[in-house]
């Protein structure tokens, strides 16, 4: 706590990336609404946990002022390394403070998301009922994903309701990381 308001400390990366500072401004946006103090410690981690470069990125990490903290909100994915967010949230217990993971999955740790079905599944009902579309294919992101699995439920679900039968391989899975888009 800081002058008698609570202290959220987001833990995120890439906040240069306009969609990771997108969810970052509404995080902080709604909590100071709400009247809570948040400290964002940013990475520029990337998905190459190994090079020297993203070593060195984590330690933005250990400037948490746990004795003011109230509790540890982790972007797990934007940071992409299991390793971290999981080093992170461990020492967070250790310092009995809550964790909560924004915007991806961590075992153990209370999730919220901010993906909306909605929008994707108006676009299907478009596709498939105003186009009459019956051989779609699907191309989502990473398998196992939080918001691409909802992507394929939406899918299967505009399928079942225009009865037309699932066939797995019209789904695609891809790699959406930044490198590897733009080198596609």
């Amino acid at each position: 706590m800081l002058n008698d308001r609570l202290v959220f400390a987001l833990c995120t990366s890439r906040i240069h990336n306009p969609e990771v500072l997108e969810s970052v401004t509404q995080f902080v946006d709604e909590a100071h609404r709400r009247g809570y103090a948040v400290l964002v410690f940013n990475s520029s981690l990337d998905q190459n946990p190994n090079s020297l470069h993203e070593q060195s990125c984590y330690s933005v990490y250990d400037l948490i002022p746990f004795q003011i903290v109230d509790m540890i909100v982790i972007m797990s994915e934007a940071i992409a390394n299991r390793i971290v967010t999981n080093t992170i949230a461990a020492i967070a217990k250790e310092h009995r403070i809550p964790i909560l993971s924004y915007d991806g999955k961590m075992e153990g740790v209370p999730s919220v998301f901010s993906y909306s079905n909605q929008a994707f599944s108006a676009l299907l009902d478009h596709v498939f009922g105003e186009h009459q579309c019956k051989r779609v294919d699907l191309l989502t992101g990473i398998r196992g994903n939080y918001g691409s699995e909802c992507m394929v439920m939406a899918y299967s679900e505009a399928l079942r309701k225009y009865n037309i039968p699932f066939e797995e391989e019209r789904v695609g899975y891809g790699d959406y990381w930044e490198q590897p888009a733009k080198a596609a």
